[in-house]
């Protein structure tokens, strides 16, 4: 099955009957969240709970070693004080269900669980200081470091963290040749040559030195080694590259969310051409200068 006929498509009635049949929770308001292939709504209760039941698409649904390890993840976050959202226990006290749902077009399995309700507003809703997007990284930096340690602990007692190892998965970033296929979507013949350049650059300059690389690096929190650092504006371009080229294929896929999937593209691309034209050493040094100053203001 295409990705393109695997996203749910439940209606709202349908949602809150399975709300209640698995989590005997009776719903009083509901409505869709946006979502890239799976399907979300924020449900409230009658107890004035608030949740978002998550429904993945049918393809990804196949693989529920994944989604178990990420749902333990998620709990793993929350415990070591970040504001991360976590699964609900079913009736039956399992966190995911693997559910026979007919959407229309003929029954099909989709897992199922419902998440506890985080407020608040999107980054891509607000203006971005660079305090801001300072502070995002940071954030992602403590993410990352409470990661690795699930991930040290896991390796000798968890038994599906090989889930996590998606050779051909696209997002993965060391899958950016992968992308060369879906630049005929893509629009604008600069931007296309741009992208082009760039996993050039990524295959010559990235992918023959990735055994230099750790598992990651925050320059003020876990400073990056030389090749890391020498590497860092191939790497922030590729993931431009990447999420502009999927983005835009998605709309062929999902036109009526064309939106949602184009939210934060036309920065985007504005943000590649302009670090595109300053090139590696101007953009690495205003990078280290920014970081400096923000990291002195601690």
């Amino acid at each position: 099955m295409s990705l393109k006929d695997s996203k749910p498509k439940l209606s709202e009635s349908q949602a809150s009957q399975l709300i209640g049949r698995l989590f005997g929770l009776t719903v009083t308001k509901i409505r869709p969240l946006p979502s890239y292939d799976d399907q979300n709504f924020h449900v409230g209760d009658s107890e004035g709970g608030e949740y978002v039941l998550k429904i993945m698409n049918s393809v990804c649904s196949q693989n529920m070693d994944l989604i178990e390890v990420q749902t333990h993840a998620m709990a793993w976050l929350h415990q070591n004080g970040l504001p991360a959202q976590t699964a609900l226990p079913k009736l039956t006290g399992t966190k995911m269900s693997l559910e026979d749902i007919d959407c229309g077009s003929g029954s099909q399995k989709y897992l199922v669980r419902l998440l506890t309700y985080l407020p608040g507003t999107t980054i891509s809703k607000i203006a971005c200081s660079p305090q801001m997007l300072y502070q995002v990284g940071r954030m992602a930096a403590t993410m990352d470091t409470i990661l690795h340690k699930l991930r040290l602990l896991w390796q000798t007692e968890h038994p599906k963290l090989s889930a996590l190892q998606r050779e051909n998965w696209l997002w993965n970033l060391a899958n950016l040749p992968m992308l060369e296929p879906y630049l005929q979507t893509y629009e604008g013949e600069h931007e296309k040559q741009v992208v082009k350049d760039v996993m050039k650059m990524f295959e010559t300059q990235v992918l023959v030195n990735m055994s230099s690389f750790r598992k990651s690096g925050w320059e003020s929190s876990f400073p990056l080694n030389e090749a890391e650092r020498d590497a860092l504006f191939v790497l922030v371009l590729a993931r431009f590259c990447q999420s502009l080229v999927m983005a835009e294929h998605s709309v062929t896929l999902y036109p009526e969310n064309k939106d949602y999937l184009m939210i934060t593209s036309h920065k985007r691309k504005h943000h590649l051409s302009q670090l595109w034209k300053m090139g590696k050493e101007a953009v690495l040094r205003k990078w280290v200068e920014d970081a400096r100053e923000y990291s002195d203001r601690k």
